[in-house]
């Protein structure tokens, strides 16, 4: 690892490294002015490793620089925008439900009821009256014919 890479890298513990020989170990401690890393070793003990013995940094979470962070960063703030655009279509729409006069709606699909059953109501009668004078002039034939 180069000193430019060191220290591009985010360092935190438990992040593990690997060291010339193929040891590899978890960060305890880093010395920026130094330029070295403090590792536990996998046999025990903690030894302090410069730089340049440093051939690979794997970060605990996956980033080890800060560019890969500020990435990461950019697609979980997308990923809010999108959900925050979502919401507020949401809350549009049930306004939009809210802001419709159900109640005038309601009141004026009764008012049509209400006509056409008056209007039936007076059919019915005009029927009923006509039946009537059907069955009067009927008598009024057999009374005649008798």
């Amino acid at each position: 690892m180069t000193e430019k890479e060191f220290f591009q890298q985010v360092w935190r513990p438990y992040d593990t490294v690997t060291i010339d020989g193929g040891i590899t170990g978890r960060v305890n401690n880093v010395c920026f002015p130094t330029r070295s890393v403090r590792i536990s070793m996998p046999q025990g003990g903690h030894e302090w490793f410069r730089f340049e013995m440093i051939e690979r940094h794997d970060c605990a979470t996956g980033e080890a620089t800060d560019l890969e962070i500020i990435a990461e960063q950019h697609r979980k703030l997308e990923a809010y925008k999108r959900e925050m655009e979502a919401l507020k279509e949401r809350a549009r729409q049930a306004d939009e439900k809210l802001s419709r006069n159900y109640a005038g709606d309601l009141l004026r699909n009764v008012n049509v009821i209400l006509t056409a059953l008056t209007e039936r109501k007076k059919r019915i009668e005009k029927i009923e009256d006509a039946m009537q004078q059907v069955l009067q002039t009927i008598e009024n034939i057999n009374s005649e014919q008798q």
